[in-house]
């Protein structure tokens, strides 16, 4: 089905837009016949990659040019763009492959550049470093903008010169070493003679303090003795002295303690006795408590029946009840009666 432009002047743009198709189809073939032209497995030098390079970039910009254009004519008729897509990729088809050819031979070609350069930086760093190390075992440091600007003959010019100076430097070092082993030899026997005669002098000074003290010892356990002796006295005669008087204490304590309990005794029967008349005085009193108690007590008559069961209950229950009472309080009158009644 085909669709007609809404305008005269949108067809005639979308006419010579694909007129304008149709003529670079042919210049697209030959841009990429030249393209197919430049055959390298591998970019081998800088040059190599100029070519490809710049050929890259022009199939690039033709592409973008023929998109664009197809771009301006989709946007002006949608219905119809299907058909200028399509029309679209055949002419990118034309030409894309080579443009992808080729970008992936710039792309080897500058990984390939990256991993050589980085190969060369790695290499040149550990020759630096062969060369820190090589000065190191002779404690020698240079520059490192010198050290780097030096070439192999140079360098080992300077190494030599390095150890020459280094050697040179060890037998100085191991002359005075010598000089000061000998000095410090002579100088120890020297200390050792003196040493020798402080520790016998100290010896002699030591055996004549040890005399006196062993002297002074055996004065002071004669001393201690003695003292020992008269501290023994003095405990015994300080013992029984504090015996005695604890005996004299122990005494008076006992006669204390028993005039306390005869007085105790005494109080107790006179409180016993005031206690006794009191309940005497009361005895009538507790009779007659005694006998209204027993009097408010009731029995109920043996021939005393009920008819109903749960009065009975509740009477017989006020008779025990009483009962209880009754005992209780005599139990208690019982307490202020004398013991002959």
């Amino acid at each position: 089905m085909t669709t007609t432009p809404t305008t005269g002047t949108d067809l005639e743009k979308i006419t010579s837009g694909l007129q304008s198709f149709e003529a670079r189809k042919a210049a697209l073939i030959n841009l990429k016949n030249e393209a197919a032209a430049i055959v390298f497995a591998k970019l081998e030098s800088k040059d190599d990659y100029k070519i490809v390079s710049t050929m890259r970039k022009t199939l690039k910009s033709e592409r973008a040019a023929v998109q664009r254009e197809g771009k301006s004519m989709r946007d002006i008729l949608t219905p119809i763009s299907k058909m200028i897509m399509e029309r679209e990729k055949d002419l990118v088809a034309i030409i894309s492959p080579e443009e992808d050819r080729l970008s992936k031979l710039e792309e080897d070609f500058e990984r390939e550049e990256a991993e050589k350069k980085a190969e060369a930086e790695r290499i040149a760093k550990l020759k630096i470093q062969g060369r820190i190390d090589a000065l190191a075992q002779y404690n020698a440091v240079i520059d490192y903008d010198v050290l780097v600007s030096l070439t192999d003959e140079q360098f080992e010019a300077k190494v030599d010169k390095c150890k020459e100076e280094y050697e040179a430097e060890q037998c100085r070092l191991a002359e005075i070493k010598a000089a000061e082993e000998a000095a410090r030899k002579q100088q120890e026997e020297k200390e050792a003679a003196e040493k020798a005669a402080e520790q016998a002098r100290i010896k002699a000074e030591k055996d004549k303090l040890e005399k006196q003290r062993q002297e002074q010892a055996a004065e002071q356990l004669k001393l201690k003795k003695e003292r020992e002796e008269m501290e023994a006295e003095k405990a015994r005669m300080k013992a029984e002295k504090e015996a005695a008087a604890k005996a004299e204490q122990d005494r008076l304590d006992a006669i204390e303690k028993q005039r306390l309990a005869d007085e105790k005794r005494k109080q107790e029967e006179k409180q016993q006795a005031e206690y006794e008349a009191k309940l005497i005085e009361v005895q009538p009193d507790v009779i007659k408590a005694e006998n209204i108690i027993k009097s408010m007590v009731i029995d109920f008559p043996k021939d005393l029946t009920f008819q109903s069961k749960e009065i009975e209950d509740i009477a017989n229950a006020y008779v025990t009840e009483a009962h209880s009472l009754m005992n209780r309080f005599i139990g208690i009158i019982n307490k202020y009666k004398t013991t002959n009644q």
